[in-house]
């Protein structure tokens, strides 16, 4: 009786996500995509504190905008003003680069990964 419990749960998992209104929406990173040369650019000509504090707030919003949403729709309008802040990883990263003296720079940037690896866990 186990074993065919099992094998409900198993058909039922497949079934959901097998739903293609049920798919992950890849929003994110297909912003990140489109966004990461323009703002790159961007940066070279216009301030990079400001390209690097205003997404982050676009995203704040975005991250408001998917806790509260009630549709798949409004979840990945979400996803996609949440997008915009990883098109600003790499000014993120330029940053002390440009502030710190050349012999700092490589324990900054040591620093820098080192937080992303244990904000991913």
């Amino acid at each position: 009786m186990a074993d065919d419990e099992r094998d409900v749960k198993i058909e039922t998992a497949h079934e959901e996500v097998e739903r293609p209104d049920e798919k992950p929406p890849i929003a994110p990173l297909l912003m990140q995509a489109v966004l990461s040369p323009i703002i790159g650019r961007l940066s070279d000509v216009l301030d990079r504190k400001w390209l690097a504090t205003l997404p982050p707030l676009i995203a704040f919003i975005g991250a408001v905008v998917s806790a509260r949403a009630q549709s798949m729709a409004v979840l990945i309008g979400g996803s996609v003003l949440i997008g915009t802040t990883l098109s600003t990883i790499a000014i993120v990263q330029a940053i002390p680069s440009e502030v710190l003296p050349l012999r700092y720079r490589a324990l900054a940037n040591g620093f820098a990964y080192l937080g992303g690896a244990i904000g991913g866990l």
